[in-house]
């Protein structure tokens, strides 16, 4: 499939992150469907309290839960991108469901340098580039680097 190039796994190795806009586009509608009766199954996050809009709500274990959702791991785009990333022999180590608000802060998941680890998200929200979901802030490796983006990421300095 050639999705994850050359050019992507070294900008994966140098900035730490990845964007695929429109990968399982094909998909998509399913993918709401599967997340949405998950969480109305579930009355909701957080010990089934709905989702306010004030703070981020979480179901874990989620794609474990829909048939649908757990095929992805299987989806041959997603594993491109693992086996490209992990090698072959990766491990799937679990999955949460999210609704986040306003500026929820963000984190990695992972046990540290010993074991290379990747988080994949999806984005199931309408964004366009103001209202996005990712907002990366520049990390340099050395004082002598100079960020070329001022930390601002287009379709130009990331490769889709």
């Amino acid at each position: 499939m050639d999705i994850l190039t050359d050019q992507k796994k070294s900008f994966f190795d140098t900035f730490g992150f990845l964007a695929f806009p429109d990968l399982l586009a094909d998909c998509i509608d399913e993918i709401i469907d599967a997340f949405e009766a998950i969480w109305n199954q579930r009355g909701g996050g957080h010990n089934g309290q709905p989702h306010d809009g004030k703070r981020r709500s979480c179901i874990v274990p989620f794609i474990d839960q829909h048939e649908r959702l757990c095929a992805l791991l299987d989806d041959p785009r997603i594993k491109e991108i693992l086996v490209g990333l992990l090698g072959e022999n990766f491990n799937y180590m679990g999955s949460d469901g999210n609704y986040y608000a306003g500026d929820t802060q963000w984190h990695s998941d992972g046990w540290g340098k010993e074991i290379r680890f990747v988080k994949i998200a999806l984005y199931l929200d309408p964004l366009t580039r103001d209202t996005g979901c990712l907002r990366v802030q520049m990390i340099l490796k050395t004082p002598s680097e100079t960020p070329t983006t001022n930390g601002a990421f287009t379709d130009q300095t990331y490769p889709r």
